[in-house]
């Protein structure tokens, strides 16, 4: 037996943004293990990083693509005198003064920190629509199933997954006991048609011997959030990242000796990394 917290959750839409996508920012069709730890960690109001294995699965109606404004910052740019320089430094959000008047601009064209002003523009986002998830953590310290479940129940925060506005709605918190699939990998019987799209790691994937076609992605995964001297960091620093395959619901793949659960009356193959 392996003890875990389930999480049964929805989103209306979300964007798991890929790192690598900058113009047209493309989403994951599932949230990417560091962003689903991330979430737990600002749950539980955890400062520090606790270890822990991740099984991401879930469902998604479709996706689209919205519009929305980008702003530069800190740009080097030779300024005109006046017109350019002007328009540079007029962007505001409504409640939110960005830059500052043009009365402090130095002769160079910077500002009073050193930086070249704001340039704004507009940017794509694909959204995943109506997003169902089911999602297991095995904490390597197993007393922190309990304070996870609690502070998943109770969060400091409003819990997000994506962008900060992406509410989760969380619907089922519970601490599980995961079973073990016995058998042959070769036995036919052993095959299971999966009710959602899952994140199969590729170590598992291959251990298990498992047989379907996905696209593999490489996850960031553990993060640091303070230096070697316990001070914060500006950004979360990525130390470790695991390679995954994406499998979609319906694939044919073999079950023997993995990790599942029973839900609805349903077998959910939990696959951790």
């Amino acid at each position: 037996m392996l003890r875990a917290v389930r999480i049964i959750a929805y989103q209306n839409m979300a964007s798991y943004r890929k790192p690598t996508a900058i113009a047209i920012q493309d989403s994951f069709k599932l949230p990417p293990y560091s962003t689903v730890i991330g979430m737990v960690h600002n749950a539980c109001g955890w400062n520090s990083y606790h270890p822990m294995r991740v099984s991401i699965s879930g469902n998604h109606v479709t996706s689209i693509s919205d519009m929305y404004t980008r702003y530069f910052f800190g740009q080097t740019l030779q300024y005109e005198k006046g017109y350019i320089r002007q328009q540079l430094y007029t962007v505001n959000i409504p409640g939110e003064e960005l830059g500052g008047p043009v009365s402090e601009l130095k002769s160079d064209g910077s500002d009073k920190d050193g930086k070249d002003g704001i340039v704004r523009g507009l940017g794509y986002a694909e959204l995943i629509v109506d997003v169902e998830l089911v999602l297991y953590i095995v904490p390597e310290d197993e007393s922190d199933l309990e304070e996870i479940k609690q502070g998943l129940l109770y969060p400091i925060k409003f819990p997000s997954l994506g962008r900060h506005e992406d509410i989760l709605r969380i619907d089922d918190v519970s601490i599980v006991e995961l079973q073990q699939q016995s058998g042959d990998k070769k036995d036919k019987n052993q095959k299971f048609s999966s009710e959602y799209d899952c994140l199969i790691p590729m170590q598992e994937y291959e251990k298990l011997g498992l047989n379907a076609t996905g696209t593999v992605y490489n996850f960031n995964k553990v993060f640091q959030t303070v230096d070697q001297t316990g001070k914060p960091l500006k950004y979360r620093k990525i130390t470790e990242r695991i390679k995954a395959k994406l499998i979609k619901k319906g694939g044919q793949i073999f079950y023997a000796n993995a990790w599942y659960d029973e839900l609805d009356g349903k077998k959910i193959g939990v696959f951790l990394a």
